[in-house]
């Protein structure tokens, strides 16, 4: 199955550049970098530092690899 915003929740998403583009926690909002690991409820960002941003009450912005 290819990897397109439809079907981004049924991918891996370790490898990919995200970015927080909205959260329930403010000082989350503009975190950004590769996603380095994911449990069922947060993902862990490498950027200027690495972070665990909980999924839960978080918007993600994914940048897909193009095929």
């Amino acid at each position: 199955m290819p990897l397109t915003p439809e079907t981004l929740t049924r991918h891996e998403l370790v490898g990919l550049q995200t970015r927080v583009v909205e959260s329930t926690n403010p000082d989350s909002v503009g975190i950004g970098g590769r996603v380095v690991d994911e449990t069922m409820r947060t993902l862990v960002i490498e950027g200027d530092r690495v972070r665990r941003v909980p999924k839960q009450g978080t918007t993600f912005e994914f940048a897909l690899p193009r095929t």
